[in-house]
């Protein structure tokens, strides 16, 4: 009880969160219950007194006081190892949750100071991601589904592997999207109390099904660095370095930007000429009234 009291009162806790901590020190308790059930054995009636009060119930287990001390001493050592540092609780966790920590990368120049963006690879993301297996099984369906639904109506179009240039995909690869977003970090301790912007870039994939897409689960971090470094004209974009991207033509559209700048009609005028040279309508026709 001082526990979970000094939880809410001095740290502050709310109360999802101790009830959270509470669920897992009882799933630790029966844990321990299956570790000592274990080592328990029956006894021989031979290794007790003649006196009846003293032998224990038929076909009940027993422990001896030293396999219990050494359990919960173990119990302890691994508890302590684990919350000892940071680095160790990392590394318990790239051992056994498959975690992956992010690479840290020198931005700036030699002249320069020094400035960090970190990185985490989008191959070891998904691999852990597919490894489960109704998940793998679900992406699958979901894109076999699709298929299925553009072959029986041609107007229809869930992704990009179902236009013109998304049909030169290998059929057996996965469709990731890129986007990223800022975000403001606030020290309010120190002399420097300035709000910092940093950009983050996210990935999901695209081929997951609808249900799955807005769950914050299936958004996945690849890089952070401040937005400075990104943003604005400093030199040379480092995003020339990737293969097949064109600092035109690989940015994506942005509907609201088209229309309140005003790109909609220019965007209109030039459907309607190539609708013309495609004679699918003419100049004369009344149906351009209508624009």
């Amino acid at each position: 009880m001082m526990f979970l009291l000094e939880l809410r009162e001095q740290y502050l806790l709310p109360q999802g969160v101790m009830n959270i901590i509470s669920t897992y020190i009882v799933t630790l308790i029966h844990h321990l219950e299956l570790l000592l059930e274990k080592k328990a054995f029956l006894p021989s009636t031979d290794i007790y007194s003649t006196s009846t009060s003293s032998l224990p119930k038929h076909n009940q287990k027993v422990i001896e006081i030293y396999q219990l001390h050494e359990t919960l001493n173990d119990l302890s050592n691994i508890i302590e190892s684990i919350s000892k540092n940071n680095y160790q609780f990392i590394k318990h966790c790239e051992k056994h949750f498959d975690y992956t920590s992010p690479e840290e990368i020198l931005l700036s120049s030699p002249d320069e100071d020094v400035v960090y963006g970190y990185f985490i690879p989008i191959d070891r993301t998904l691999s852990s991601m597919l490894k489960y297996q109704p998940l793998l099984l679900e992406i699958s369906e979901n894109i076999q589904q699709q298929r299925i639904n553009v072959e029986n109506d041609s107007d229809l179009m869930f992704s990009i592997r179902d236009g013109y240039y998304g049909n030169r995909f290998d059929q057996d690869s996965l469709l990731i999207q890129l986007y990223l977003d800022d975000i403001g970090l606030t020290n309010p301790l120190g002399a420097k109390r300035d709000k910092h912007k940093m950009t983050m870039v996210y990935f999901s994939l695209e081929d997951v099904p609808d249900k799955y897409r807005s769950k914050l689960d299936f958004i996945q971090l690849v890089a952070v660095c401040e937005s400075k470094i990104l943003k604005g004209v400093i030199g040379p974009s480092p995003l020339r370095e990737l293969i097949g991207f064109h600092a035109t033509t690989s940015l994506p559209r942005d509907l609201m930007h088209d229309f309140i700048e005003g790109i909609c009609p220019v965007i209109i005028i030039s459907l309607l000429k190539q609708a013309s040279a495609l004679q699918i309508l003419t100049y004369s026709e009344n149906v351009f009234v209508f624009f």
